[in-house]
């Protein structure tokens, strides 16, 4: 124990306040290679370097600040920007300018509630932008399964606008809305295109 205290409020602060810059699968365009060859996250981290703690010490015996230093006067640079050309493309296609990023807040966001008196969290890109804010019903669950098997067998009845809310026991009380981003791995897929067009 290092007697450092974080909470889930510090998170949802920081992804309040660092932006989405990079535009790379699952959620977003590219391939991860292609973030390599638009520098990676040493160019993220430039980039956010007003969030971060420039004068901490890194494995590489140099504080964060140095190593961006030493990435700014690195000529692979160069090399790797020219493999984007084979695309078409260029490193702002991939990792966006801090002035105009690809979303204006981190994907992360904690939620509060009477379902979640303690806190949940929600990944809320994943999320329709019209089911960010809702009022409504919810079905609760004590598990994923528990949910699937409730649908399947016709025990619940959803309509469009209800939510599913699963608590995930082994890791806290989490929210969690069925999307295609989070499909059961188990589950007949022409089932779970049922419940994602029921839902959305």
């Amino acid at each position: 124990m290092i007697g450092i205290v974080l909470d889930a409020k510090l998170f949802d602060d920081i992804h309040r306040k660092v932006p989405v810059l990079v535009d790379t699968k699952t959620a977003g365009k590219y391939p991860m290679e292609l973030f390599w060859y638009a520098d990676g996250v040493p160019f993220v981290m430039d980039k956010i370097k007003d969030f971060l703690h420039l004068d901490a010490l890194t494995v590489t015996g140099q504080t964060v600040g140095e190593n961006i230093e030493e990435m700014r006067n690195n000529e692979m640079r160069n090399y790797e920007e020219m493999f984007l050309t084979n695309y078409k493309l260029n490193r702002r296609n991939v990792i966006y300018p801090l002035h105009k990023p690809l979303k204006t807040e981190g994907s992360l966001a904690v939620l509060n509630g009477n379902l979640a008196p303690e806190g949940a969290t929600i990944k809320k890109y994943a999320v329709a932008s019209d089911m960010q804010v809702h009022t409504g019903p919810a079905r609760v669950f004590d598990s994923e399964r528990e949910a699937v098997d409730a649908y399947i067998t016709k025990q619940i009845y959803l309509k469009r606008g209800d939510t599913v809310s699963v608590e995930i026991e082994k890791l806290g009380t989490l929210t969690n809305v069925f999307s295609r981003k989070n499909i059961y791995h188990e589950m007949d897929f022409e089932i779970w295109d049922n419940v994602y067009e029921i839902l959305f």
